[in-house]
């Protein structure tokens, strides 16, 4: 099994926001995301602070799936959501997520490849901790979100 470790703003959006101060999804780069999803295969663990909807219980991962679906995604992107990454252990803790994922990852045995698909929106930059845990990263520009170019870095990643 293959695993895209999906971060949301900054990757399937540029950080704009809407009048009511909210970030979307964005049609261009939830095709990329359909894109690498069609050539690979792999299936989704949201690690975006996205999450929290779920984990909040204010929606549930087939809530998401719809929420994907009704911003434009391909039904089969949409079906590869697996999972979600769990809460978060440390706020000061700028490797949180990438240790999450670790943690995630080796419970998962099936797992055969994993690539982080995460601008790192931390202060100062840093990857968040997928590389430290030895998690190969994406790190789109997070005001610019997902481009051709790193969708085909992720599908060359994960057919690796």
């Amino acid at each position: 099994m293959k695993i895209l470790l999906l971060d949301v703003d900054g990757v399937l959006n540029d950080h704009t926001r809407h009048a009511n101060g909210y970030c979307g999804l964005q049609p261009d780069k939830l095709a990329r995301l359909d894109r690498i999803v069609a050539a690979t295969g792999c299936r989704i663990v949201l690690a975006s602070a996205w999450r929290y909807l779920i984990l909040s219980g204010s929606m549930t991962l087939s809530g998401f799936r719809n929420l994907l679906l009704t911003h434009g995604a391909a039904k089969e992107t949409a079906d590869a959501l697996l999972d979600r990454l769990p809460k978060d252990r440390s706020a000061d803790d700028p490797h949180d997520r990438g240790k999450l994922a670790r943690s995630w990852l080796d419970g998962n045995p099936l797992v055969e490849r994993a690539v982080a698909l995460d601008d790192g929106a931390w202060p100062g930059g840093e990857d968040l901790g997928y590389e430290v845990m030895g998690i190969p990263v994406v790190r789109p520009s997070p005001r610019v979100g997902l481009t051709d170019a790193e969708a085909l870095r992720v599908i060359e990643m994960l057919n690796a």
